[in-house]
């Protein structure tokens, strides 16, 4: 059996700017996820509205998912 670990990049979608990064495992939902925010960001505020900008308060979205690696369990 394998699972397939998964990261995509958050971003604001009022200002624009990179939240941080999501990373967790393929076909599970992203709430169970890690969320890494970079040196220095204020990250995201979950609110009954969804994801909110750490920044601003404007809606966060999430984008570029992408494989990062495969974990096959023996």
């Amino acid at each position: 059996m394998s699972k397939t670990v998964v990261r995509a990049e958050v971003a604001c979608l009022n200002c624009g700017r990179f939240l941080g990064e999501l990373e967790g495992e393929r076909g599970t939902s992203f709430k169970n996820a890690q969320f890494k925010v970079p040196a220095g960001g204020k990250g995201l505020q979950r609110t009954q509205a969804g994801l909110r900008c750490g920044y601003c308060g404007g809606k966060a979205i999430i984008e570029g998912v992408e494989t990062v690696r495969q974990i096959v369990a023996a």
